[in-house]
């Protein structure tokens, strides 16, 4: 999908979600979230056309994560495949790098998507020894007709699998709901679009919308970017300091390809997004990692 000029890779990880287990708040804020993504780009993932943007022929392409990454790892390229007819539908579909050519192809895959249905292909990319700008395009062709979608991705030099900065964010409704509740509906949905805003400006290009924990099952991605008092359990959380989640980043880059920030609502605050409760330890983390960001990039260009 895309929200703004920025291509976002969103994933939503559901563990369980039941009918009337959820708290008006949270619901105002999955349904603000919902809206979000449904309106950002037609309500699919990001993908460019050669073409031009847009969901024609029914097939929709990303990338996770969506970049930039380092040339220790490999991403993985997603294309959806729709057919709206009512016979089942072939597709030959082609992966490459920069251009589509047979010396550049890096995968290829053949889906029969069922009628009125969907069908995925995929295909994994190296990235070791590809450091720089590139475009990863693919290519389907059903019944002599071809389509080709562009995702641009940077691949940056580097001696460890993961970066050094956050590439996604982990989105908790209840978290949403606590910073952006309001009385009106599109209030929520202003606030949640802010921060979606936010997010992009870091760069942070991939999306997960989570329930990190049911029946005491506990699903957390890290580093975090929270601390709790342990005197006092989960409900006296706060946003941790900058200096322990750099710790966290300089320690997991060396084992995790994509960097992820939980959570992001309530903890890592841009204060031009709103909301109603902030933290101001959350504003200051988010300015520090933002200026360390900027060093970074700074560094990354030169």
């Amino acid at each position: 999908m895309q929200i703004g000029s920025r291509p976002i890779a969103f994933a939503a990880v559901w563990r369980w979600i039941e009918t009337g287990r959820l708290c008006s708040p949270t619901a105002s804020a999955l349904l603000a979230l919902g809206l979000i993504l449904a309106t950002a780009s037609g309500g699919g993932t990001a993908e460019v056309s050669a073409r031009g943007e847009g969901d024609a022929g029914g097939i929709r392409m990303t990338v996770v994560p969506a970049g930039p990454v380092s040339d220790q790892t490999r991403v993985e390229i997603r294309v959806g495949l729709e057919n709206d007819s009512s016979a089942p539908r072939q597709y030959d579909v082609q992966f490459f790098l920069d251009r589509p050519e047979p010396t550049a192809e890096i995968g290829r895959q053949t889906v029969t998507v069922p009628a009125c249905g969907r069908a995925l292909a995929r295909c994994w990319w190296e990235t070791r020894g590809k450091p720089g700008k590139h475009q990863l395009v693919c290519r389907a062709e059903s019944g002599g007709q071809a389509t080709e979608r562009l995702w641009p991705i940077e691949v940056v030099a580097s001696d460890t699998p993961g970066l050094p900065f956050f590439q996604g964010v982990w989105l908790e409704p209840g978290a949403i709901a606590g910073v952006c509740e309001t009385d009106r509906l599109e209030e929520t949905e202003a606030n949640v679009r802010a921060s979606s805003d936010a997010i992009c400006r870091l760069e942070m290009n991939m999306m997960v919308l989570v329930a990190a924990q049911y029946n005491a099952v506990f699903y957390y991605p890290s580093p975090e970017v929270w601390e709790m008092d342990g005197t006092r359990g989960y409900s006296h959380s706060f946003p941790a300091a900058f200096d322990r989640v750099k710790r966290q980043i300089e320690i997991e880059r060396k084992y995790t390809p994509v960097l992820t920030a939980y959570p992001w609502h309530n903890y890592l605050h841009d204060p031009a997004s709103g909301g109603n409760k902030v933290d101001p330890r959350a504003v200051q983390l988010f300015e520090s990692y933002s200026a360390w960001k900027k060093q970074q990039d700074r560094a990354r260009k030169e």
